[in-house]
């Protein structure tokens, strides 16, 4: 059932009738009536939903079960969807199919869609539970219901059924509870990526997360580079494809904005990138594990990022563990003056520098441009930070573009988000100066006349 505004289509007859409802009778036969009032239409459009009992607009949906329509729905999205149209991936099916088992077809899978009513949803959505009985948090429910008025929007349109029974009457979705992001991004500045980077337990994991920080790259994308990838010459990365992983095995899958992008790399991280694929073929990729498999994402992060992670975001508070101080900048331990004194004089008492102090806490090296060793030591003014994911990686490069004066297009291009309204919802937050500039100018506008 569809309303159509005749006037827009340039169909509108001499009547002055331009409002239609097209629809399907009970035997399945398509009608159609025109209205002068789009009220008229839409009050038409109602009665016959409610006289056809909203969902029963042909036999087939009488013999569809819910599971079947989702098999059907599933074969659909495999050749026609994806961000391209031409397929989804073999990840976002399985989390499709995970929402389905888990959430929908315990409770309305063996329901026909001719029995599947707004009422029958209602119960659903407001009773929902797992396939195992659990009860699911605001953002499980959220994907639930969502997934169900997108099946049942296909079989809309498939002509199974003539109304979504998991939509209001009026086709806006169903209330649901606003969910908060998981967890806040985390931005390092820059000695705080090379506190990480040197807490590293080897050398690939440190060059992926520098890597990742100078980028914006996703972990996927950087596991799937090869040494050919990379010119040592310009710095140009060339970004075409990403790792993804689908019931624990890995694959080689598109970009997530299926577009191939370039990014640029400079200074030492070019440098220790163009070392490493120096030594490789072209095809070869550039980051591997020590038997050079590719590296598996989940364990990776928490085998490797993970020990790093939580060893340098608490280094600072370590350090004064060890020279039995406590100094705070906020909830953070803080190197500030207290901390910087209690060093001096442990440093009267022992040979060894900051690094050394406490059981080599802080004595991790880099090979940089050539030279032997560089510690990367912590001095005064470093504060401790909350313990990133790899993901922080990506926003971290993100908001050093931002604040170096990089325009949206340019910070949307090195992400390859889909639009730079992609790119402003995620990143709004690290422009607080226009936030400011706002404020002054409002402020300045409504100021007490003179």
């Amino acid at each position: 059932m569809a309303y159509v505004d005749l006037r827009k289509i340039g169909r509108a007859p001499r009547s002055g009738k331009v409002h239609e409802i097209n629809y399907r009778d009970s035997s399945g036969r398509r009608r159609y009536e025109r209205f002068p009032t789009k009220r008229e239409a839409l009050e038409f459009e109602a009665k016959i939903k409610l006289n056809l009992g909203g969902v029963r607009a042909s036999k087939r949906s009488e013999r569809t079960i819910v599971n079947d329509a989702f098999e059907k729905w599933m074969k659909y999205l495999s050749i026609h969807g994806g961000r391209s149209n031409d397929g989804i991936s073999p990840s976002t099916r399985s989390g499709y199919e995970s929402i389905h088992a888990q959430w929908i077809a315990s409770t309305l899978g063996e329901i026909p869609l001719a029995k599947l009513d707004r009422e029958t949803v209602d119960d659903w959505r407001m009773t929902m539970v797992s396939a195992n009985g659990m009860e699911p948090s605001p953002r499980q429910r959220g994907a639930a219901d969502a997934q169900l008025a997108r099946l049942l929007a296909w079989c809309q349109d498939q002509e199974y059924i003539s109304d979504n029974p998991a939509k209001t009457r009026s086709g806006a979705p169903a209330p649901r509870a606003k969910v908060r992001k998981k967890k806040q991004h985390i931005y390092l500045d820059n000695r705080q990526v090379w506190r990480l980077a040197a807490h590293a337990p080897d050398e690939t994991t440190r060059n992926i997360i520098l890597t990742m920080a100078t980028t914006g790259l996703r972990f996927g994308e950087v596991a799937a580079l090869t040494a050919g990838d990379l010119d040592p010459d310009t710095g140009e990365i060339r970004v075409h494809r990403a790792y993804a992983m689908d019931r624990g095995k890995l694959y080689i899958a598109r970009t997530k904005s299926h577009e191939e992008r370039t990014v640029m790399v400079a200074g030492n991280v070019l440098t220790l990138l163009a070392d490493r694929a120096s030594a490789l073929m072209p095809d070869d990729l550039l980051f591997t594990t020590l038997t050079g498999r590719p590296i598996n994402r989940d364990n990776w992060a928490d085998r490797k990022f993970g020990k790093a992670a939580k060893a340098a975001s608490t280094a600072v508070a370590r350090l004064q563990g060890n020279l039995g101080v406590k100094e705070h900048k906020g909830p953070r331990a803080w190197f500030g003056p207290k901390t910087a004194a209690a060093v001096e004089r442990a440093q009267k008492i022992s040979s060894f520098g900051v690094a050394g102090i406490g059981e080599q806490q802080f004595d991790a090296a880099l090979s940089v441009l050539g030279e032997t060793v560089k510690i990367v030591d912590l001095r005064e003014g470093d504060i401790d930070f909350p313990t990133p994911t790899p993901h922080d990686m990506r926003h971290t490069a993100a908001s050093v573009a931002i604040r170096s004066g990089a325009s949206v297009k340019a910070v949307q291009a090195m992400l390859g988000h889909s639009s730079a309204k992609v790119t402003l919802d995620t990143y709004a937050g690290l422009f607080p100066s226009e936030q400011a500039a706002v404020a002054t100018a409002m402020a300045n506008a409504l100021s007490m006349p003179e």
